[in-house]
């Protein structure tokens, strides 16, 4: 494997791209270690040299702070000026988005704090509600969830609802966008939990991976692209299937039932003992069959340097992660 193009940033924790595209171009937000937001338009049917464009960067607070994670607020929405929303080291929340057709932090609040203090706690995740951009959710290292309406905020930064039933920080948060009033959310703890967004005081399914587990990244393959003919569409279906990256437990694959009751089906995919699983993710493509969809799964892990992709087979029911294409040590 090589590099087929690159651009040098500092750090990244996160990235995300719109869910759709602007012109001819995907737009990839970065948060990044020095505090800034990065935009980075990315035209894919350009050839490596001018694959990227000139990125929009903002500062959201200050170059000590970091960029935990980005959220886009048009994931079932169209929008064509979309919001970004940024959790940050410092224990707060920022929404970015256009004002005049510029780039504009336009709120920011303190969102968490470690439990019977004021010291800031950082801000592991966030996520919008897929059904209303008002919408957002965050979850920090003080082990609580917290839903926040962006028509309210201002100087009290209330919540208007919090969840903390978690035993460590909340660092995970993903919608199945099949089954969109439910968010699943992972913790350090190493459990993983489906909430009813209309009343989630409560878990409605609570999983414990155990193995020392802690879960770090969850994706849903439903909410996967599939490419045919270089044009991305949904798939399709109504398996409840998703992707675990679970630090020391490695990946899992999990789905839960009509009851949601979760199942999990692989337990471990070898990336090295002395690792911690970070990140993972679906795609697929159309097969010589047309019927039939091809899948792959990115892994990638800490410490070990190594990012590995998987065959993957998107109609079977039982275990399906299979044969490893590469195996890839990353400087």
């Amino acid at each position: 494997m090589h590099t087929f193009s690159h651009i040098d940033t500092s750090g990244v924790l996160d990235m995300k791209f719109n869910p759709q595209c602007v012109g001819k171009d995907h737009v990839l937000a970065i948060a990044l270690s020095d505090g800034y937001l990065s935009l980075q338009p990315l035209d894919i049917y350009s050839d490596a040299e001018h694959m990227w464009g000139s990125d929009e960067r903002i500062l959201v607070v200050d170059e000590s702070t970091i960029c935990l994670s980005v959220d886009w607020s048009n994931q079932m929405i169209a929008d064509s000026d979309p919001l970004v929303a940024v959790s940050l080291s410092n224990g707060q929340m920022s929404i970015c988005g256009r004002r005049d057709g510029s780039l504009e932090v336009l709120q920011k609040w303190n969102a968490h704090t470690l439990p019977y203090t004021t010291i800031p706690a950082e801000v592991w995740i966030t996520s919008f509600d897929p059904q209303d951009k008002n919408a957002v959710f965050s979850g920090g290292d003080d082990g609580i969830m917290k839903l926040w309406d962006l028509r309210l905020q201002g100087a009290s930064s209330r919540p208007v609802a919090t969840c903390s039933e978690f035993e460590a920080g909340v660092t995970s948060m993903c919608w199945n966008k099949g089954d969109p009033s439910y968010i699943t959310v992972g913790s350090y703890d190493g459990h993983v939990r489906l909430f009813d967004k209309r009343n989630f005081g409560h878990a409605v399914s609570d999983y414990d991976v155990q193995n020392n587990a802690g879960i770090w990244r969850i994706k849903y393959k439903h909410n996967a692209n599939y490419y045919v003919d270089g044009a991305a569409s949904a798939t399709s279906g109504t398996k409840n299937e998703l992707l675990l990256a679970a630090m020391r437990a490695g990946f899992i694959v999990m789905n839960y039932d009509a009851d949601r009751r979760f199942n999990e089906r692989v337990v471990y995919l070898e990336q090295g003992t002395e690792s911690l699983a970070y990140g993972v993710d679906y795609v697929y493509k159309k097969g010589s069959d047309v019927d039939r969809l091809e899948g792959y799964v990115g892994s990638c892990s800490f410490y070990n340097h190594l990012m590995h992709v998987w065959s993957y087979d998107y109609h079977s029911c039982s275990v399906c992660l299979s044969t490893v294409l590469f195996a890839q040590h990353c400087q």
